[in-house]
């Protein structure tokens, strides 16, 4: 991670940016198929390899923006991610693509390592188990793909954080975990992601009733964006104002 933003609300307006929609989501979609069949590979051995799964979790994805965002918030990250790659060519991976896919795993290994037949229930202390091991492997990963990509932007909204006074909280682990990554991380040099990219020219997804539990978040890392600086950054990379090759220079 070189930098990251916190892009505020009403940034973008959901109701006339459908092709942006469109196309953000359409950048995730191939990796479903390869996703679901490294589940079912990784899963029916009966034997779990953690490491191993984890790799094939988030397959090689060439992405030079990592998206996170609230469950509420999944069209204006694909928005964002539409607009990205329709206005500089930029890709961008959007954490929220694989939570279906959590969700299906920890039913799989549920089913084949916590179901007890007898009884027709689920081992309590098994399925903690299996439930944490998940949560760490998913949480690694999001976190090597964050080391990544270059860039991170936060989609904020009153759905993601809510402000009392002058402290700002969130209420999904997700999200502040996330947060708390971008200020952990190391700052990589920008020549680290352009190397690269010249050498080289993925149950969640349901609504459950969420827990009264919240998280206050720190902001300090992130630099805010809104709409203005959205446009204000197209126009110059329209225009070529700057001599910079690069759109997310322009952005930095």
């Amino acid at each position: 991670m070189h930098r990251a933003f916190r892009l505020l609300e009403n940034s973008f307006d959901e109701t006339n940016c459908y092709n942006w929609i469109e196309d953000g989501k359409q950048q995730h979609l191939a990796n479903q198929e390869s996703v679901r069949l490294a589940l079912e590979n990784f899963v029916s051995a009966g034997r779990i390899n953690g490491s191993q799964l984890k790799e094939h979790w988030f397959p090689t994805v060439d992405a030079e923006v990592f998206i996170s965002h609230s469950r509420e918030d999944q069209n204006l990250a694909f928005a964002l991610a539409g607009w990205l790659q329709d206005t500089f060519g930029i890709t961008s991976f959007i954490d929220s693509c694989v939570w279906g896919y959590a969700g299906d795993l920890l039913r799989q290994i549920d089913n084949d390592h916590c179901w007890q037949r007898e009884s027709r229930t689920y081992n309590y202390r098994s399925r903690n188990g299996s439930t944490s091991h998940v949560h760490m492997m998913l949480s690694t990963a999001l976190a090597k793909m964050m080391d990544k990509t270059e860039c991170v932007i936060f989609v904020s909204s009153p759905a993601s954080v809510t402000t009392e006074g002058s402290i700002a909280t969130v209420s999904s682990p997700w999200i502040y975990f996330e947060l708390t990554m971008t200020a952990l991380l190391r700052v990589r040099p920008i020549e680290d992601y352009r190397v690269i990219k010249e050498a080289q020219t993925r149950d969640f997804s349901a609504k459950p009733e969420r827990l009264p539990i919240f998280y206050e978040a720190s902001f300090d890392s992130l630099t805010t964006v809104d709409g203005d600086s959205l446009n204000k950054w197209a126009r110059r990379w329209r225009n070529k104002v700057w001599a910079k090759s690069y759109p997310l220079d322009i952005l930095y």
